[in-house]
């Protein structure tokens, strides 16, 4: 610690007589004992600053002066964003050992040596902006990404009903799936599920190596089933492979069934995992 446990008390204790009796301490408790995420709205560059102890008795006697407005309110919150995050109750420590108790572990999305659970865990916690600082490619958000609209005439009959309410969940997108931040994008893998050519190698070579190191452990996937992992890099959160039939020669009925299993468990897996927007 940067200071003595002794002068923290005495610190603490200068702080406790600051506070208005009427501002009763057990108030901040729920605060102060919060978890490290309740803390992670605070600016990191204001943390040190914020944190050191003789900001916060600064800070603490402006209140009592009347310089920070609004009353016993007012003093309350502030108080709450001083301490905010810290482990123990009624302590304040350095700012550098707060802020290294506030901050997550690093997440290295470019290196086959990091942990894919952890790396997968923490990127699923992350805030839409702390995500996007970590994708390995440009975006294209969903509202970029218009709904499906009619357009033109034609005199021929549909062979379905039409249906407004459902295609305003549908959109038609020609572009690079890759670059899509929605809830998951759908791989046509191979058997392996350890990445190939074309869509299959592009998502791979976006999301990085540890999208590989998950797949591994999945023990390959069989034509028309489907299988879910993180999607780590890339702007998606999931990954959804499935294996689609290969042909040689005429298209039977078997690859038929395959090619809708391929569709149907997608969309069955998306489902489960509660999943909103799927490509």
């Amino acid at each position: 610690m940067a200071f003595q446990m002794s002068s923290l008390a005495a610190r603490v204790s200068v702080i406790k007589q600051l506070i208005s009796p009427a501002a009763n301490f057990s108030l901040f408790h729920p605060v102060v004992n919060s978890p490290p995420r309740a803390c992670r709205a605070i600016n990191i560059v204001a943390r040190s600053q914020t944190f050191s102890t003789s900001c916060v008795i600064s800070k603490w006697r402006e209140l009592k002066r009347g310089v920070v407005s609004g009353g016993a309110c007012s003093r309350k919150r502030s108080f709450a964003l001083l301490i905010g995050g810290v482990g123990v109750s009624a302590a304040v420590l350095s700012s550098s050992a707060v802020c290294a108790m506030a901050s997550r572990p690093t997440v290295n999305l470019n290196s086959d040596k990091s942990d894919w659970k952890t790396a997968k865990k923490e990127l699923l916690s992350m805030g839409l902006k702390e995500r996007r600082e970590m994708y390995r490619t440009d975006y294209i958000s969903l509202d970029q990404v218009p709904v499906w609209k009619r357009s033109g005439t034609t005199s021929a009959e549909p062979l379905y009903k039409t249906i407004e309410e459902l295609n305003q969940k549908v959109s038609l997108f020609c572009g690079d799936i890759t670059k899509l931040e929605i809830d998951a994008i759908a791989n046509a893998a191979n058997k392996t599920l350890l990445g190939g050519g074309g869509v299959d190698g592009a998502i791979h070579r976006g999301a990085g190596p540890l999208l590989k190191k998950e797949c591994s452990t999945l023990g390959g996937c069989e034509t028309g089933e489907a299988k879910i992992t993180g999607a780590y890099g890339l702007p998606a959160k999931y990954v959804i492979h499935t294996v689609g039939p290969i042909v040689h020669g005429s298209v039977g009925e078997t690859e038929r069934q395959a090619l809708r299993d391929c569709y149907y468990n997608c969309l069955h897996t998306a489902a489960k995992n509660q999943l909103q927007t799927v490509v």
